[in-house]
């Protein structure tokens, strides 16, 4: 019966058919494909209703995480001060030790400079250079340097008292740390 069909009929018809084949497919995909975005939807709206529940949760977690940072260097700041301050605090005043010896600078004893110098241990030993009007005028100085509760040893070289009157003298006083 096909061969009773003329041939541009027949090209026609089977244009035709393809055509019909393929609207009938597309229009399947269409449906398939709107039936799984509507399956889809739900699960669409939960994840991104999550994924806004977690942005603002982790947006929340990095200022707070900015906050602590910001704690956290002011709290290492202010432990520094306070370090700073303790060892401040603990540290050995040179005012103090040059006030207790001028305060044992007797009459006749004449201080002209004296020496301080920190070290890693405390201090080195004290220089102190002056003059003195007698051998007894210094000999008291060195006993009254010596009578402080600090100074552990006080140096006086021999050829200072070489002379009986305005003895130019250097002493070195060496002071124990641990009791002052």
């Amino acid at each position: 019966m096909t061969n009773l069909i003329p041939p541009e009929a027949k090209k026609q018809l089977v244009r035709l058919y393809w055509i019909r084949l393929g609207s009938a497919w597309a229009i399947l995909w269409a449906a398939a494909l709107l039936v799984g975005a509507l399956l889809m939807y739900p699960t669409y709206l939960l994840i991104s209703g999550t994924s806004a529940a977690y942005e603002q949760t982790a947006a929340g977690v990095i200022e707070r995480t900015e906050a602590y940072d910001k704690m956290v260097a002011e709290l290492d700041k202010s432990s520094l001060e306070a370090k700073t301050i303790v060892r401040t605090a603990e540290q050995i005043r040179l005012s103090e030790i040059l006030l207790d010896i001028w305060s044992v600078n007797g009459q006749g004893v004449e201080i002209a400079s004296v020496q301080l110098i920190r070290n890693a241990q405390g201090f080195a030993p004290i220089g102190l250079t002056g003059e003195a009007a007698d051998r007894q005028a210094l000999a008291s100085f060195r006993d009254r340097l010596e009578s402080l509760p600090y100074v552990e040893q006080v140096n006086l070289p021999i050829e200072n008292l070489a002379t009986n009157q305005d003895i130019n003298f250097t002493i070195t006083v060496t002071v124990n740390l641990k009791s002052l």
